[in-house]
């Protein structure tokens, strides 16, 4: 799972919804190849508005899956919309 605190609303929106389209793209190329490690990626997006104070509450939502993630034995990353690696487990 790859978590991403994203403008998909507001004034940035377009670009924000054009990344997520774009890595879900390229997340399905890779799955339909059999994934990593027979592993299929997941995206999973949460809107920030392109304001930076909505940033920490969406951030600490995909910390809650990446614990979630790591107990099971899974993969998991977080970045944000300036595309900086926020947690990787």
């Amino acid at each position: 799972m790859l978590g991403e605190s994203a403008a998909l609303s507001g004034q940035a929106s377009a670009f924000g919804e054009q990344f997520k389209c774009g890595t879900q793209l390229y997340f399905s190329r890779i799955n339909a190849r059999g994934g990593v490690a027979g592993r299929k990626l997941d995206l999973q997006s949460l809107d920030d508005g392109y304001e930076p104070d909505r940033c920490p509450n969406n951030d600490s939502v995909h910390v809650w899956h990446a614990r979630h993630a790591f107990e099971q034995s899974s993969c998991c990353a977080a970045r944000c919309a300036v595309f900086c690696l926020l947690s990787s487990v």
